[in-house]
């Protein structure tokens, strides 16, 4: 909580809109109670996204698994750090604990990545399909 000292992992875990697995990732269903930060914005949004009650959610640029490598305005040698590479398997678990809760709820979570790390965690790439004009 805001301005208070950081909660345990057991009082987090006796919340009745926590969901934790034995990894220490977590998941909010009520992210007006707190959300956890599990090392990328996406796991932040994607528990704002999953209360909304939609019944799709996708991802767009969430590919993590190339995170250490330069960028589109990057050449070798000169790349910004990015510590994502490093959380990988901290954001997927967020994110797996996320996608089970959507499936037990009906909302299904789509992959819009090719390269996407998520395919580890079965969410395979879904190409987006633009409409004619």
């Amino acid at each position: 909580p805001y301005g208070a000292p950081r909660r345990s992992s057991e009082t987090l875990a006796s919340l009745d809109c926590v969901s934790m697995d034995p990894t220490g990732a977590g998941f909010s269903s009520d992210p007006d109670r707190g959300v956890f930060q599990g090392g990328s914005v996406a796991v932040s949004a994607l528990q704002f996204a999953l209360a909304t009650r939609a019944t799709e959610i996708g991802f767009l640029g969430v590919d993590i698994a190339n995170a250490d490598a330069p960028r589109f305005y990057e050449t070798a040698g000169e790349v910004a750090f990015s510590g994502i590479a490093g959380a990988e398997r901290r954001i997927l678990a967020h994110i797996a604990l996320a996608r089970d809760h959507a499936a037990k709820n009906g909302v299904r979570l789509v992959n819009h990545s090719a390269v996407s790390a998520l395919r580890s965690i079965g969410l395979d790439y879904k190409a987006l399909v633009q409409s004619a004009s």
